[in-house]
């Protein structure tokens, strides 16, 4: 029996394992991107909506952010300390608009081979009005005559 020409293979067969687990590895840094992304727009929209049921500028603020908060340690781990930025161009007040912005640097899984990965950094910004026929305690900013409902 002649074992002229025959190959181990058993090489060819750890390397394509090595590739399998990189392709692997970078399936799971995309999806934990993506997975982050809904996560920091799940928070944004519930901030957006502790915000416009307030009726004080005060605990407008402090309940979006505890909602947004909230959202963010519920599903996810590592995005507890996003950043939060709040925009009020009018202030406070009926028909006024508020954008937020919530902002996180997502980390990059590690692997010994591969080492190049650095943080993502991934954003969510949502805006939405105030109700307009609502009572509320209007912000020192307020201008009416500016809001989206009642200007010309």
């Amino acid at each position: 029996m002649s074992e002229r020409g025959a190959m181990a293979g058993l090489e060819g067969l750890l390397f394509g394992v090595l590739i399998l687990l990189g392709g692997l590895t970078l399936i799971v840094n995309a999806w934990s991107v993506v997975d982050s992304k809904m996560t920091l727009d799940s928070a944004s929209r519930e901030f957006v909506r502790a915000y416009t049921d307030q009726n004080n500028p005060v605990s407008a603020r402090t309940e979006g952010e505890k909602a947004a908060r909230v959202t963010l340690r519920t599903r996810s781990a590592f995005l507890g300390d996003a950043r939060i930025t709040l925009e009020e161009p009018n202030g406070f007040g009926p028909c006024s608009t508020v954008t937020v912005t919530i902002s996180a640097d997502v980390p990059a899984m590690k692997a010994p081979f591969i080492d190049r990965f650095t943080p993502v950094s991934v954003s969510s910004t949502i805006s939405e009005l105030t109700p307009a026929h609502r009572e509320m305690e209007n912000d020192s900013r307020y201008d009416p005559d500016v809001t989206e409902c009642f200007s010309d």
